[in-house]
């Protein structure tokens, strides 16, 4: 109060300023009101410590382009000798003191090789010297590369600090004789020094064996440092990673803890707590641990990607939700209730990469999301051309993103040489040939169909190329990716667009003017027989662009009624149909594919099997698996595999007054040796699991000229049930390529 009175009052200079000085200093070391100084050491600015001062209120306050700034005009001045600076200590020591700070500017914000250069910087003589070796020492283990470790040791061991610690080290704790100093110095050198042991560093795999044993001598350094500051939280951060590397995840929570009682306040413990308990189910604890990170230092962006996690994770939970509502028969609005959750995941990994922008599955992530949103968010819009736009603005967002990430790619396929020493800091900076896929999808929504292909063929080609070890950190890298979902979806869709160069469409819109029994190119099938009420019905037939499937009263409970239209067996890939809307019947129907053979010892074609795509009385959507037999005429057709599919697999349930679209697609597997068919529900692929000993239906027989394929629609239900339903078009895709190889 005496030095604000006397500034109120204007005392003569040079005591207004060293008034200034000392309100200033009062207000960061004491009251720490970081705001509040700053005015005063702007008035007393002809001091070097009230910009030193000033500089760490900007610090405190996260605006460390200022900070950067009022350090490097104060290296200028003290370099110039400059008259209107007062030092408070030696030109060297002063020039010590504001490098080690502009350092610790740089290394906060991961700017290794600057802080590195100004470390450097820092006169030997200078008493800042060995603190900005230890932050040397910090930067390079925080970096983690593979020579790091070394340098760290290199960079302690000449400390005098490091030859008392070692001797600490190695005196047992039980000797009598032995004193503690306290030395914050000698703690954070020990802590660095712990961390360069190979535990820390090299790969464990723990799975369900008992924890690996903490070396002694790392524990030993971890309690001498507890001891030499009893007020650092560090060497118990030190000790909880290492236990959890190595599996011990009670001891590591414990380790943790005991930090946090020292220094409640720690962004780091908090966060090692917030990421153990997210592994551990405990999601509500581990947001608000994260969420406390980012109060006290809003930069911090492993918190950001954390929460992005758990937002993720909130969203799953909420699809799965909203799925149970709808099941329940509530009127649910999904891309609604999900764009908030969505974009909230979003502006967490966003934020991540506004702070550190080299973390590639970040970026990855990220650009997956801009493809959601590119899904979701139109549909939430009522203007159109609106929605267009916003989802064309997502979709390059995505791409671009992807883009950034191919570019890493093909530099790593440039290196010299590699080896398989990396760290797990090296292998989470280099990215995947994963982005390929994203980019691929961006362009496919596009309508850049050419790019889609290039990408995947890109990305594929890397993995099978002789340089594919050279695109991965490591060679177990490249092995777990060559067997990821990745890979399998890269193939896939490659070859969908492959086979949508070559195929060719047909479209049924059922033209005509209705006549009875006249069904177009459609006829019933009477092998085996058809119910007696089949097509009886009134409206039964082609009328008004639609075509009208019905029963006049099922006469024969669970009898199977067809109406279908043969084609190419080798060439057909997909038969879909278009119904006016789900509708409520009391009756099984749906879409068929129906395999016939001229080699079954009956005159003509005769069916062998048939899978089926169909809607229960229920609304349900199921898939049958049948097998012929007209010899047998109590089983002329038996069911040999079916089941309900779940409605989280098509984004079900079904609303009984929209349309619905049905589809069955057959394509090769990867080997070429199977057919595999997809379930297609409004566009939602579901692949069909075929129970082993169904090799009739599996099987590529493609080459087979006995064979044909009926395409068509069934109907069964139980007896004197009566109805219809109608279809307005039907398409049939054909691939001229489907049994040959690529």
């Amino acid at each position: 109060s005496t030095y604000l009175d006397g500034i109120e009052n204007k005392v003569p200079s040079p005591q207004m300023e060293e008034f200034n000085l000392n309100v200033g200093r009062i207000f960061v070391t004491r009251l720490l009101l970081h705001r509040q100084a700053l005015p005063y050491l702007q008035a007393a600015r002809a001091f070097s410590e009230a910009r030193v001062l000033a500089a760490r209120c900007h610090i405190e306050l996260g605006e460390l382009d200022q900070a950067r700034e009022m350090l490097k005009s104060l290296l200028a001045a003290i370099a110039a000798s400059a008259a209107d600076l007062v030092l408070e200590l030696t030109p060297e020591n002063e020039t010590g003191r504001a490098n080690l700070l502009l350092a610790r500017v740089e290394f906060s914000e991961a700017n290794y090789a600057a802080a590195e250069a100004t470390i450097k910087l820092i006169p030997q003589a200078s008493a800042s010297w060995q603190e900005g070796q230890l932050l040397f020492a910090a930067m390079l283990t925080q970096r983690g590369l593979r020579d790091d470790f070394q340098k760290v040791k290199e960079t302690l061991d000449p400390l005098p600090k490091m030859a008392e610690a070692k001797r600490l080290t190695s005196t047992k704790s039980t000797d009598p004789n032995l004193i503690y100093p306290y030395d914050p110095a000698m703690c954070e050198a020990l802590v660095l020094y712990a961390q360069t042991d190979a535990q820390f560093r090299q790969p464990i795999e723990t799975g369900d064996k008992p924890p690996v044993k903490p070396s002694d001598a790392v524990l030993r350094m971890l309690e001498v440092a507890k001891a030499t500051d009893p007020l650092s939280a560090e060497p118990y951060l030190a000790e909880g990673r290492l236990k959890q590397r190595l599996g011990d995840f009670p001891g590591a929570l414990e380790a943790y803890m005991a930090g946090l009682v020292i220094d409640p306040g720690n962004v780091r413990l908090n966060y090692a707590v917030a990421a153990l308990r997210y592994k551990a189910g405990v999601v509500s604890e581990a947001k608000d641990l994260a969420s406390r990170c980012l109060r006290q230092n809003p930069k911090f962006h492993p918190a950001l990607v954390l929460l992005g996690e758990i937002a993720l994770s909130d969203l799953d939970r909420l699809r799965d939700d909203l799925m149970q509502r709808r099941a329940a028969g509530e009127k649910v609005a999904f891309e609604s209730e999900l764009l908030g959750p969505l974009k909230e995941a979003t502006a967490f990994f966003q934020g991540a990469l506004e702070v550190q922008p080299a973390q590639p599955e970040v970026k990855l992530t990220l650009a997956s999301l801009y493809l959601q949103l590119a899904d979701i968010t139109p549909a939430t819009m009522n203007v159109k051309a609106d929605a267009e736009d916003v989802r064309r603005a997502y979709l390059v967002k995505a791409r671009d993103l992807a883009g950034e990430l191919m570019a890493a790619v093909r530099k790593l396929g440039e290196r010299s040489s590699v080896d398989e020493q990396a760290t797990a800091s090296e292998i989470a900076a280099t990215p995947t040939p994963a982005c390929f896929n994203v980019y691929a999808a961006a362009c496919y929504a596009m309508g850049e169909y050419a790019q889609a292909r290039s990408a995947l063929e890109e990305h594929l080609a890397i993995l099978r190329g002789p340089n594919a070890r050279k695109h991965f950190a490591s060679n177990r890298v490249l092995s777990d990716y060559r067997n990821s979902e990745h890979v399998k979806y890269a193939e896939r869709w490659l070859a969908a667009i492959r086979a949508n160069e070559r195929q060719y469409v047909e479209r049924e819109e059922f033209s005509g003017e209705f006549k009875p029994d006249f069904y177009g190119q459609w006829n019933i099938v009477n092998a085996p027989k058809p119910d007696l009420s089949f097509m009886k019905s009134t409206g039964a037939g082609i009328k008004d662009g639609k075509l009208t499937i019905g029963l006049a009263g099922q006469k024969e409970a669970f009898v199977v009624s067809r109406l279908s239209v043969p084609k190419n067996y080798a060439t057909l890939t997909r038969f879909s149909a278009r119904f006016d809307k789900r509708g409520e019947q009391l009756f099984h129907r749906g879409v068929s594919l129906t395999k016939l053979s001229s080699n079954t010892g009956k005159p003509g074609l005769a069916p062998v099997n048939c899978v089926m795509l169909g809607i229960d009385p229920q609304g349900q959507v199921f898939w049958q698996v049948r097998r012929f037999k007209l010899d047998d005429q109590a089983r002329q057709e038996e069911v040999v595999a079916g089941d309900l599919i779940d409605v989280r697999r098509y984004n079900g349930p079904l609303d009984k007054d929209a349309p619905l679209t049905l589809a069955l697609v057959r394509r090769l597997s990867t080997d070429r040796s199977n057919i595999v068919f997809v379930a297609v529900i409004n566009g939602y692929e579901v692949e069909l699991t075929l129970p082993e000993g169904l090799d009739d239906v599996r099987r590529n027989d493609l080459e087979d000229k006995s064979l044909q394929i009926d395409c068509g629609f069934f109907v069964w239900a139980l007896s004197d049930v009566a109805g219809e339903f109608s279809v307005d078009s039907a398409q049939f895709v054909f691939d001229s390529g489907l049994g040959k190889p690529e």
